[in-house]
């Protein structure tokens, strides 16, 4: 299966946002603006089936949550230390419910 990742650094309505952690699904970027840093953000990466007027030849895609799944999919810190704070009660979770699960 052919899986497009999200990438490193994107671009998104004047903002850059740059991945410094992915452990799974689970991600932190650094968001600036005009070079000064603005916020950390900590998102679950999902997947989805590509467009179909795509010609890239993926099966899937990763996809980073939109605004409708702020506070769900997606977390927004003013520092690094809350961000990772989020981040590892997320891995913590998903640990939790492996362990349940098995």
């Amino acid at each position: 299966m052919k899986l497009k990742r999200v990438p490193l650094v994107r671009s998104h309505e004047g903002f850059k946002y740059r991945q410094i952690k992915r452990v799974g699904d689970l991600a932190i970027y650094e968001q600036t603006k005009g070079g000064a840093l603005y916020t950390f953000e900590v998102v679950r990466v999902t997947t989805s089936k590509p467009d179909r007027r795509s010609k890239e030849g993926f099966d899937l895609v990763e996809v980073y949550p939109i605004a409708p799944y702020w506070g769900v999919l997606g977390w927004s810190f003013m520092t690094l230390a809350g961000a990772e704070a989020k981040f590892e009660a997320l891995e913590a979770e998903v640990g939790a419910s492996r362990s349940c699960a098995g």
